[in-house]
């Protein structure tokens, strides 16, 4: 299971990023899959801090299996921003084809047109950030990103979850 608390922190820092300062990430769906058999699970949460809870009352360093567990990835999220007007900003299919789909109250000024290209700008960074680091997790050869380890807290446990990655990869995949 270290590869998949892994990946679904992974997962959790991306979304944490997203969700900075007037904005809130909801609608949360993460993959679940599973490389021996193929299989694919779907889990839904209404907002981050529900997806926080279910990964902090799961994962533990002591508790985890020396499975490789799942492979977690964000299958869509909704970012939304209260700048004065609302706006919505919607991703399907992360993992895959990525589709960013903006929504808003109020499409009237070309100021307000500016910040919302500027918020689904700054997300779509995210997205290709967080596909670039999931991708590279999930390579057998590659190592976690220093800059990780350069941020405080932004991924506990990441020496000891990062070697149990490399000895799980090497051994099963």
């Amino acid at each position: 299971m270290y590869l998949e608390a892994i990946t679904y922190k992974l997962a959790l820092n991306f979304l944490t990023d997203a969700s900075v300062g007037e904005a809130s990430v909801t609608s949360i769906k993460l993959d679940f899959y599973d490389v021996y058999t193929g299989r694919h699970e779907k889990y839904n949460y209404i907002d981050l801090a529900e997806a926080v809870k279910e990964f902090n009352e799961t994962y533990t360093a002591y508790q985890l299996s020396d499975k490789a567990g799942f492979i977690v990835g964000v299958e869509s999220f909704t970012v939304n921003y209260s700048l004065g007007y609302s706006l919505s900003i919607s991703t399907r299919d992360v993992i895959g084809n990525y589709v960013l789909t903006t929504s808003s109250n109020d499409k009237s000024s070309d100021y307000l047109k500016s910040i919302t290209d500027f918020q689904k700008s700054a997300v779509e960074q995210k997205v290709i950030e967080y596909r670039n680091n999931y991708f590279s997790f999930i390579d057998p050869d590659s190592t976690i990103y220093a800059f990780i380890y350069a941020r405080p807290g932004y991924f506990e446990h990441t020496t000891a979850l990062n070697r149990e990655r490399i000895r799980i990869m090497n051994k099963q995949i």
